[in-house]
């Protein structure tokens, strides 16, 4: 058998843990609900005629729901058994990550304010098969080239154009890609 309670009306709920400590308010909270679910063992009456002799009821579980309209970091971590102790901020640097174009690049850290990429392709190399899509930086220079047309690279390494232009090297297309660090703006 379950109850369930509900108030109508207003009024502030607190909450704390069951280790203690202080109560703390919920902020707004449009819906809470309370639900009891009891057990009961019942003990029939076989000498009086029937009917009940005696019962005993004990509750099984209690469960708790609630609609928050603003819920703190301190409510939060409480409910997830969590903790939301303040961290010093510091520099997460050298992460190697792949990169693939048009994909989601996840990042170590919360919210960084400011992030710099370094492209590190492979360099080029002689009479080595590329895919599309492959990227090789040259020998010298700064700038990085993505295979546009798949082969093999020629013998020796190309004159590499720097304004986004294409060059045959071999049975490869390449076309310049720019630099090899890019810096994006704070988010």
């Amino acid at each position: 058998m379950a109850s369930q309670w509900s108030l109508i009306g207003e009024g502030e709920i607190f909450l704390g843990l069951c280790s203690g400590g202080p109560l703390r308010s919920a902020g707004q909270v449009k819906e809470f609900k309370l639900e009891v679910s009891e057990e009961t063992k019942e003990l029939k009456n076989y000498q009086g005629g029937g009917g009940l002799a005696d019962q005993v009821s004990w509750i099984s579980k209690v469960e708790a729901s609630f609609h928050f309209l603003s819920l703190s970091a301190k409510n939060l971590a409480m409910a997830l058994h969590g903790d939301n102790a303040d961290l010093a901020s510091g520099t997460v640097s050298n992460q190697s990550h792949t990169a693939y174009a048009g994909g989601f690049l996840p990042l170590d850290g919360i919210g960084p304010s400011a992030v710099t990429v370094t492209v590190d392709p492979p360099a080029w190399s002689a009479t080595t098969a590329k895919a599309v899509g492959e990227i090789v930086k040259p020998g010298t220079g700064t700038h990085f080239y993505r295979c546009t047309e798949a082969g093999s690279t020629g013998a020796t390494e190309p004159t590499w154009p720097t304004d986004g232009s294409t060059v045959t090297d071999g049975t490869v297309t390449w076309q310049d890609a720019g630099t090899m660090v890019l810096t994006t703006a704070e988010f």
